[in-house]
């Protein structure tokens, strides 16, 4: 065979060459699905994380990533009231949908109710913010909204989607 091909080389290079072509002029009508719902079956434990956090989320192209560093660390109670603070304002911007942070987050807990939803920051009586640092910094949900070396937090900013060009730019700005 190979033999075959070293006789017919000019022929052979003409038919790889045209192969090559057509494969290029293709490119453009080729499609990637990347929906892994193909992959799992609909009471998959994975997929159903996966589609609550999907919904809890949205669309990556309507998120806005906000970081806010600290200079010393995030767990003190005038950063976390500082963080809050500007969660709450970012909600009342028109075209903001919802915005998570390390405030609204929770675990669950089960117990003979059930299984219930537990803050990872909550505020007591007098104001103080109460957590446990070592539940925030190991647990992996957390590690999404605080930085590695825990001087950040990261506030998500959903946006309502397909907003025109100049309504996103002056909601960038405000």
């Amino acid at each position: 065979m190979i033999y075959k091909l070293l006789k017919y080389k000019n022929v052979s290079f003409i038919i790889l060459a045209i192969l090559v072509v057509i494969s290029l002029l293709n490119i453009p009508a080729l499609k990637i699905d990347a929906d892994i719902s193909q992959f799992f079956h609909e009471k998959d434990a994975d997929y159903v994380l996966y589609q609550k956090l999907k919904s809890e989320f949205a669309n990556q192209e309507d998120i806005i990533l906000l970081g806010v560093k600290s200079d010393n660390s995030i767990f003190t109670d005038s950063f976390l009231s500082e963080t809050y603070r500007l969660k709450e304002s970012l909600k009342i911007i028109p075209n903001v949908k919802k915005v998570n942070s390390i405030h609204n987050l929770s675990f669950p807990i089960k117990n003979s109710f059930g299984l219930i939803p537990v803050a990872y920051l909550s505020k007591d009586r007098t104001g103080k913010y109460t957590y446990s640092k070592k539940k925030i910094t190991h647990d992996a949900l957390p590690k999404n909204f605080i930085s590695n070396d825990q001087k950040a937090v990261f506030l998500w900013v959903e946006i309502e989607p397909d907003l025109d060009p100049l309504v996103l730019e002056k909601l960038i700005l405000e």
